[in-house]
């Protein structure tokens, strides 16, 4: 079977490396690079530290495609030093919550992971894919030429079938790429009301909006900073204390009704895997699994 794969992000690599060890015949379409450094992947929600649906589940397998991923670059591509989460009340007694003090945990299984090195290495992993750069702007022109095809591409969606606007919603989210004022050492992410988190220049990135309306899709770093600067004063030093070097924006995709992912066929050749939000990280290997089943048994 020949299989196109629209989508060189997370959830696309991971798909196009599990199908090609099934032995199928893998082209993965991508443009584009990632935007976003950073990525935290962790299996709580909510501000009770509830664990999310399939939690334990998708951390398992975001942990395995990450293993593949150091082993093909020789490197590590995350820290494993835990997440900090403040301003939390415990829905429970979870062995995977260090109590810090009050209303401070260390979630154990926490990861940050960055998200271009992370990339490259399952790009190098998937030796038997072929990767095409090369913009999709139809579903018609893979259908004629693929038995299956997958749309992996975020956003993208909505230019690729007709009733996106209906099912889901676009959430745009900036970050920050910043200097820490001196004094000040980041050595693991934290949670708040937003996130910082340490890269490996000795920046920070600090976030994320959720900005369900907005006036462009572009970066626009007055409205970031006014949307974080309360979210980061509530747990570090004022955001004036930052040099700011750039903003970066992006887009999530929200289902509609669930608000979590899925997998949906759009046609009897074509299928979407979407909805993932700002859980890409944690759900991307877990979903690339169920979507391989879905195409070994179709």
């Amino acid at each position: 079977m020949h299989v196109a794969v629209v989508g060189g992000s997370l959830s696309g690599v991971a798909t196009a490396y599990l199908l090609n060890k099934e032995g199928f015949s893998v082209d993965l379409f991508s443009h584009g690079t990632m935007k976003i450094p950073v990525g935290l992947c962790h299996p709580f929600t909510g501000r009770e530290a509830k664990i999310i649906r399939d939690g334990y589940q998708a951390i398992e397998k975001a942990k395995e495609f990450i293993t593949v991923s150091e082993r093909a670059l020789g490197r590590k591509v995350t820290l494993q030093n835990g997440i900090e989460r403040r301003g939390w009340h415990a829905a429970g007694d979870f062995k995977d919550l260090l109590s810090l003090n009050n209303q401070s945990y260390l979630i154990k299984s926490g990861m940050t992971v960055y998200l271009s090195e992370y990339l490259e290495g399952m790009r190098r992993a998937s030796k038997g894919v072929t990767f095409i750069n090369q913009k999709i702007r139809s579903i018609d022109e893979l259908e004629s030429n693929y038995d299956r095809v997958i749309l992996c591409v975020g956003a993208g969606l909505k230019y690729l079938i007709n009733d996106f606007d209906q099912r889901y919603h676009l959430v745009k989210g900036q970050v920050l790429i910043c200097h820490p004022p001196k004094g000040l050492t980041i050595d693991r992410s934290i949670i708040a009301k937003g996130h910082i988190s340490p890269l490996r220049d000795g920046r920070v990135q600090i976030g994320s909006t959720y900005e369900h309306t907005y006036l462009t899709k572009d970066p626009d770093i007055d409205v970031c900073v006014r949307l974080l600067a309360p979210k980061v004063e509530s747990y570090l030093p004022s955001l004036d204390q930052f040099k700011i070097d750039q903003v970066l924006a992006g887009f999530r995709v929200s289902d509609r009704k669930s608000r979590f992912p899925s997998i949906r066929r759009i046609t009897e050749k074509t299928y979407a895997m979407t909805g993932f939000r700002s859980r890409g990280i944690l759900y991307h290997g877990f979903f690339a699994y169920k979507m391989k089943e879905e195409i070994c048994e179709s």
